[in-house]
């Protein structure tokens, strides 16, 4: 277990119920000490900017296309990996936030799933040993 000593007072700290998590590692504890539930509606939610608007409207237009045709664009030749694809943008000159995991939206890497994709690097999918091809 790792363990700490923090200035007393710290600023970060400020507004957060003490426990444990102040002295070592205790993600379960902070929360239980600092994680209420919300139980009231969704009034406090701002709208989509018009920035956003404009991006995704560019986005969903893809839609159709990729649905009848069942993918909407491969990259078949660079190998898989987190890092091998340039930045992706579908807008650069309206996004705030990027990080398509390829150099074009709906950009699909046959070698990765969309789920691994999710989760970062992954390796390349292999056969599971004892599966035959045909």
């Amino acid at each position: 277990m790792t363990t700490f000593s923090a200035p007393a007072g710290l600023a970060a700290w400020r507004g957060f119920h003490g426990g444990a998590w102040r002295d070592q590692v205790d993600v379960a504890g902070f929360v239980r000490a600092n994680v209420h539930p919300y139980h009231w509606d969704e009034g406090f939610l701002a709208g989509p900017t018009p920035r956003t608007t404009h991006v995704w409207g560019l986005l969903t237009a893809m839609f159709p296309q990729e649905r009848e045709r069942g993918i909407y664009d491969v990259d078949a030749h660079t190998p898989a990996s987190i890092t091998a694809h340039a930045p992706g943008y579908i807008d650069r000159e309206h996004e705030l936030i990027v990080g398509l995991q390829t150099d074009a939206p709906l950009r699909r890497d046959p070698d990765r799933s969309q789920a691994e994709c999710a989760v970062g690097d992954v390796q390349p999918r292999r056969p599971h040993p004892g599966h035959r091809r045909r």
